[in-house]
């Protein structure tokens, strides 16, 4: 199967937001984050309860509270702009780039901006598919990203992923209702 399509920012932000919501150590960081703040606050809050200063106490309880539901909001957004920064830096020559991709059982051929790579298909880790995405995760790390809304042969081109999973003992994940958080 042969595919042509461009990327643009928003496939790469989604691609990298996707990485960074089942990487462990982000999502340790993010719990910690949340927790340690809020906990040391309540603390405070505690400390000013036994002293019978009832007025410090609720201020920082509040506080406390406050950071544990609004600090997520604030951190997925810090994400974002911090994803958007790189992604500008780092991959704004591929933006709007034709890619030519060749599907086979055994390699994947890429073309892209006057440089051609082969791929086993050995090296492929897993194959997911998000809302906005297919993604083809290889072992070194990177990914090979097919935009759902940019190519016209979809339903052709997930049945040819089922069937190389199939043919790898890959799982095909299918995560149609991931989103950022």
């Amino acid at each position: 199967m042969i595919l042509e399509y461009s990327l643009d920012q928003t496939d790469y932000l989604n691609h990298q937001l996707y990485i960074a919501s089942k990487t462990e150590r982000i999502i340790k960081k993010r719990k910690r984050s949340k927790l340690l703040l809020a906990g040391l606050y309540i603390l405070l809050g505690l400390l000013y309860l036994q002293g019978s200063m009832y007025s410090q106490a609720l201020v920082f309880g509040l506080i406390g509270l406050l950071w544990y539901f609004l600090y997520p909001i604030w951190e997925r957004r810090r994400y974002r702009k911090h994803y958007q920064k790189f992604i500008e830096d780092t991959y704004h020559e591929r933006f709007g780039k034709t890619s030519t991709i060749e599907l086979g059982k055994q390699l994947i051929h890429l073309k892209e901006q006057g440089s051609e790579s082969s791929i086993s298909t050995e090296e492929i880790k897993e194959i997911v598919e998000i809302p906005s995405l297919l993604l083809i995760r290889l072992k070194g790390g990177s990914s090979i990203l097919f935009p759902k809304d940019k190519i016209s042969q979809l339903d052709e081109l997930i049945a040819t992923l089922k069937e190389l999973a199939l043919h790898l003992n890959l799982v095909y994940q299918e995560e149609n209702n991931w989103v950022w958080k």
